[in-house]
């Protein structure tokens, strides 16, 4: 079979392989003058009748052809087409305003008076380098310690040689994690 030059769609081979009106004004033509679009065509039709016999002789559930039939992947037209996508662009932009509504109102303080989110994120953003130091110190206060108390607990035990054992799959897993080669997957 030959590949076609402009292969109509899926709306339009369902439109008629169910005798509907198409979006492209020559899509019967082109079907009829093209094999691998008539071939498209006639497997819809064959596809649609089966779902229908199925359907009759009740060994299928009621509206099954419709919903098959239904759920299909978008068309490339589709994929690009403003018209489609116009409602759910919409709302997500009413959405989107809304949020920044309600952010900027809670930022100026709202209607109550008190500090609003800005005012919060500003306090704990401002504590943020003050934690930052104590914990430094922190850290550089008990480090020693801890390094010594967990050596002393490690080193006589078996609890110890099953945890140092236990490094050598978690520094494979975490060598496959951290791989450029895993990324790329």
């Amino acid at each position: 079979m030959t590949d076609c030059l402009r292969p109509l769609d899926e709306f339009d081979i369902d439109a008629l392989a169910a005798g509907l009106p198409t979006s492209r004004a020559d899509a019967s033509s082109h079907a009829a003058g093209c094999p691998r679009c008539r071939s498209a065509v006639s497997e819809a039709r064959l596809l649609s009748q089966l779902l229908a016999a199925g359907e009759e002789s009740g060994s299928a559930s009621a509206g099954l052809a419709d919903r098959v039939l239904r759920l299909r992947p978008f068309s490339r037209r589709e994929r690009t087409s403003v018209s489609v996508w116009s409602a759910p662009l919409l709302l997500l932009g009413g959405l989107f305003a809304s949020g920044i509504g309600l952010v900027a109102g809670g930022l100026s303080g709202g209607v109550s008076g008190g500090a609003g989110i800005g005012a919060a994120a500003a306090a704990a953003l401002a504590g943020l380098p003050r934690a930052l130091v104590r914990w430094l110190g922190e850290l550089a206060a008990t480090a020693p310690s801890g390094l010594v108390a967990l050596g002393d607990v490690l080193r006589p035990t078996a609890a110890g040689w099953a945890a140092l054992l236990l490094l050598v799959p978690a520094a494979f897993g975490l060598r496959r994690v951290l791989s450029p080669r895993a990324a790329r997957r």
